[in-house]
């Protein structure tokens, strides 16, 4: 394997390793949400398909304002830094 498959290859999973952290780190937030959501609301859990619509829901706008910001070359932030 030559040097500059490498270095692809190591820049391939460092890509992965970032978007699973981010991943994993948007579904402990949007668990946190769920549940301060459901608490004040005082929803019960007897009908799970609003308990886990509202899940999905949450997470869905936080995955996208999560990409808007940070897609690679599209992200806003991307954009200001470079």
């Amino acid at each position: 394997m030559t040097q500059e498959n490498t270095k692809r290859v190591e820049n391939d999973v460092l890509a992965l390793f970032q978007k699973l952290w981010t991943k994993k780190v948007l579904i402990l937030f949007t668990v946190l949400v769920h549940k301060i959501i459901f608490r004040i609301l005082g929803l019960g859990y007897d009908n799970l398909v609003i308990y886990w619509g509202l899940f999905v829901l949450i997470f869905f706008i936080f995955d996208v304002i999560l990409n808007f910001f940070f897609l690679k070359d599209k992200g806003i932030f991307n954009k200001v830094l470079k």
